[in-house]
Order: structure tokens, then sequence, then C-alpha cells
């Protein structure tokens, strides 16, 4: 949804590992855990002040599809 805060929709979990690669020959996800603040939010608020992102598709097993965020090049 934003950046700021770091609010994720989905599970993307992108946003919360570090963002260096394994080595210089390959990239990946380098960590044995992962420290975040949780805390419970309104989702209907949370509608109201990120329309914009609630009207992605968002997948019910999965979350986040490529679809919704991949730009088509002309």
């Amino acid at each position: 949804i934003s950046t700021d805060p770091l609010i994720d929709r989905g599970g993307a979990i992108d946003l919360i590992v570090p963002e260096k690669p394994i080595s210089k020959n390959t990239v990946g996800q380098v960590c044995s855990g992962v420290l975040v603040e949780v805390e419970k939010v309104d989702v209907f608020e949370l509608m109201k002040q990120y329309p914009e992102a609630f009207k992605r598709m968002l997948h019910p097993d999965v979350g986040v599809c490529h679809e919704t965020w991949a730009k088509e090049v002309a």
C-alpha cells in the first residue's frame, strides 16, 4: 500500500528482508530472522486512506498478483 510507514498488504517478503544480494554472482534473500512491528488496524480506515491500493487485484491464497504491479511496455 505504502512505504511510509511500511504497510504491506498481501505478504510481499521483499519489503522486510535485507536488500543486499547473497553474493556478487547471485541474488536472493539472506536472513535467518526478521524483527517486525505489528499493530491492529482499522481496515476500513486504510481503505479510505489508500483507495488505489485496495482496488488492485489480490489473490485470496497467495496475496499480491504480478499483473497489478507490472506495467505493459509498448
